[in-house]
């Protein structure tokens, strides 16, 4: 959100770089959280057989 108010509202410069961190930032995130959805999803069926 603060990246968008600053680009779209503020009129901040936005060079190739910063747009490639975000993409970065952002992906890497959602690696994270779908690796983290995938070991719970593991987690809960193995304690079902328990």
């Amino acid at each position: 959100m603060t990246f968008l108010i600053g680009t779209f509202i503020y009129h901040e410069p936005l060079s190739i770089y910063r747009i490639i961190t975000f993409a970065c930032i952002w992906s890497a995130l959602a690696v994270y959280s779908a690796d983290t959805l995938v070991y719970a999803g593991r987690e809960r069926r193995t304690q079902e057989y328990i």
